[in-house]
């Protein structure tokens, strides 16, 4: 049996179901999927009417900005109803992902001109368009950082930029909201959507801070440690048998006698010998008896 062919098999397929993301993200889309851009996410609201995405917790290479070193010259909205934001730097320049994903469209389309749609496993889709060329195809697997095309003027546009948009379920919203465009940065925000009737409402909140569990050192060990020990210290079954047998001994009591068993309740004086008894309360009452009998002795 040849195990190398085998453990390269299994690192193959490994890969590959590591690389199948949620949210109806697959290689394999649809006809609608392929051609369109409008186009709902499969399952995504299937079990709640919101989700939320976190940003702060992602790590510098799992997100990028599209355009590094861009500078915004048309904002979201506005009179004109823009559905993303326009970046420029210069002609040519290499357009990057924001995050990692699959490619779910790549074609000239319509006032767009070469248009790019990644949908990403956290449910977002990212939208790049006006490429003098797309460097990727659909079905493709790209992570943060990949270059997807070059900017250009395709389409509707009166100079090379970048037409960039963040969309859900297929409604585009700020991309401002995500990154800071002014500090080309990423904002460290939870991303709240949320389902009401057939529009989809997306706002940004500060991050909850994660759960913290408190380090060993930080509790009360004085007080714990001690009595953790104690509980569960093993005990031998020759120290069960010796306190049986010789009485329990506390730590700092003397050790009692051994019971003997020649010792018995005299009727003279009707006195009990204590057998078995150790600790201070033991001692106490062997020395009251001392001394009541020493007394006896005197007054006879």
């Amino acid at each position: 049996m040849n195990w190398k062919r085998i453990f390269v098999w299994l690192g193959l397929v490994g890969g590959l179901m590591a690389a199948v993301p949620s949210w109806g993200q697959t290689s394999a889309f649809t006809s609608m999927e392929r051609n369109h851009l409008r186009v709902p996410t499969p399952g995504l609201f299937a079990d709640s009417t919101h989700f939320s995405v976190r940003f702060d917790t992602l790590s510098v290479g799992n997100y990028c900005f599209p355009l590094p070193g861009a500078k915004v010259i048309s904002p979201y909205g506005g009179r004109r109803r823009h559905s993303g934001v326009d970046l420029k730097t210069r002609a040519n320049d290499t357009i990057r992902c924001a995050f990692e994903g699959v490619v779910r469209l790549s074609k000239p389309y319509a006032a767009y001109g070469n248009l790019v749609v990644v949908r990403h496993a956290n449910g977002l889709e990212s939208v790049y368009s006006h490429q003098s060329k797309n460097l990727v195809r659909s079905g493709q697997v790209v992570k943060a950082g990949d270059a997807l095309g070059l900017t250009g003027r395709t389409g509707r546009a009166t100079t090379e930029h970048l037409h960039f948009e963040l969309r859900v379920n297929g409604e585009a919203f700020n991309p401002d909201l995500v990154f800071d465009l002014q500090q080309r940065s990423l904002r460290r925000i939870e991303l709240v959507c949320r389902k009401e009737g057939q529009r989809v409402k997306v706002e940004a909140r500060p991050a909850a801070p994660l759960p913290q569990f408190l380090p060993p050192r930080a509790l009360p060990s004085p007080f714990i440690k001690p009595l953790f020990f104690e509980l569960f210290k093993p005990i031998r079954i020759m120290d069960i048998e010796k306190a049986m047998t010789e009485g329990i001994v506390f730590k700092g009591s003397k050790k009692s006698a051994p019971k003997d068993e020649n010792k018995v309740k005299t009727k003279a004086k009707k006195k009990t010998y204590i057998t078995g008894l150790s600790g201070s309360g033991a001692a106490k009452m062997k020395a009251e008896i001392r001394r009541k009998r020493a007394n006896r002795h005197k007054n006879s």
